[in-house]
């Protein structure tokens, strides 16, 4: 689908760190100098070096790495077999997205001939015998100074209940000293590139497939039905914060208890509409179908989110997995956005952390007689939702959602 301002965003901001890195790279190559910043790459030398005058050491500057494009092909593989449910409005299904290996995982230098490299063009330009070495690499023109960095120490802001900040630090500054090169730099720009695959022969390493399988979850729309199509509006509308994985816990109002800040809904991967050409096509067949008195097939939209596990059954949670669960409700408000459909099925939980290990995974969900623990939550299901305002009408749908959340946690009412 074309471009939403989230999208414009985000490609504007890899744009610019784009152009930064390339302008950093190219200063430095032009006067290679400690008063440049350094491009992606690294020293090489002596490693026991001390304080005094030295001769320059050499950078080597490894290629520029361009943003990973948008794939221009990607495979969908959809199955029955692999439904997770169905509603009033739309079904799921867990699918495997098929995408270049390269738009998933970074690629890969190898070092050992970056180092390869670097000697045979000090050997092009120096000469066999060093005839053409510049003499400036040869003379105590550079240095190495001790350098005291300071870090500064973490605090937390604490709102008491008297309603007055109070700090706290959790983790006390600290000053590390060390030797720093202050000088002209040898910067050698290497001529490897990134994922060379004969550069990985020469390892016998070896060789991945140039495509990966992920599982997502893809929701299709009833036909007619418009909620699919609003979903995927407010997933581009949601604030950033919404998909970001924090660190650390929170207090949100009106909890008095600290909950871990993960990321708030599933991840986004898209809104998929049938392309013109392929539906007029459809179109085509469809009347031909008409006039052999058969039903013009339906072809839905696809939304594509991450897989973010089963709902909830509020009997299975522990009293803190309850308060992380209505703080999910409680975050969703606090932006000022109503969900519209506050239930047990739209908060869903998969074994976490999400960057554990699998059996890691597999052994907290275990845990605690079976409660098991570290759950990763997400709120879900956003066909009914909007952002709100000031409006009467607004307020009352926001206390009405939490008031129910409320007597869940209280155990007055079950959850839906």
């Amino acid at each position: 689908m074309e471009s939403t301002k989230c999208r414009v965003e985000d490609d504007k901001r890899l744009e610019e760190e784009e152009a930064k890195r390339k302008l950093v790279r190219e200063t430095f190559l032009q006067n290679p100098h400690s008063d440049n910043a350094s491009p992606s790459g690294y020293f090489v030398g002596d490693i026991d070096a001390s304080p005094g005058p030295c001769k320059p050491p050499i950078f080597i500057v490894l290629p520029h790495q361009a943003n990973h494009l948008q794939p221009l092909e990607a495979h969908l593989y959809i199955s029955p077999a692999g439904a997770l449910g169905a509603g009033n409005h739309s079904f799921v299904y867990r699918a495997e997205l098929e995408l270049p290996r390269t738009f998933l995982v970074d690629e890969e230098i190898c070092h050992q001939c970056v180092l390869d490299d670097m000697m045979k063009i000090i050997k092009e330009e120096d000469g066999e015998n060093g005839e053409r070495r510049d003499p400036k690499w040869d003379q105590m023109i550079g240095g190495y100074v001790v350098k005291t960095k300071e870090k500064l120490p973490v605090v937390m802001e604490i709102i008491n209940e008297e309603g007055v900040e109070e700090n706290y630090i959790m983790k006390p500054g600290e000053e590390t000293t060390g030797l720093v090169y202050e000088g002209p730099i040898h910067a050698i720009e290497s001529r490897v590139q990134y994922q060379d695959l004969a550069h990985i022969r020469k390892q016998k390493r070896a060789i991945h497939l140039l495509t990966s399988k992920v599982y997502v979850a893809a929701k299709l729309s009833i036909e007619g039905d418009e909620h699919l199509q609003r979903e995927a509006e407010s997933y581009q509308a949601f604030p950033r914060h919404f998909f970001e994985h924090w660190s650390g816990y929170n207090i949100i109002k009106p909890l008095k208890e600290p909950v871990p800040v993960g990321p708030l809904v599933p991840q986004f991967y898209g809104y998929y509409v049938m392309d013109e050409e392929i539906k007029n096509t459809v179109g085509a067949a469809a009347g031909s179908d008409a006039t052999m008195n058969r039903t013009p097939q339906y072809l839905s939209p696809i939304l594509l989110l991450e897989d973010c596990g089963e709902q909830i059954d509020p009997g299975e949670l522990s009293v803190d997995d309850q308060t992380e669960c209505a703080s999910l409700i409680y975050r969703f408000h606090e932006a000022g956005w109503l969900h519209g459909s506050i239930a047990r099925r739209n908060i869903v939980r998969q074994p976490g952390p999400l960057s554990a290990w699998p059996m890691q995974r597999i052994s907290n969900m275990l845990s605690h007689g079976g409660l098991g623990k570290n759950w990763s939550y997400r709120l879900i299901d956003f066909g009914r939702s909007f952002k709100g305002n000031a409006e009467p009408y607004h307020r009352f749908t926001m206390l009405a959602e939490e008031s129910g959340v409320n007597l869940w946690l209280w155990g007055v009412e079950d959850l839906r």
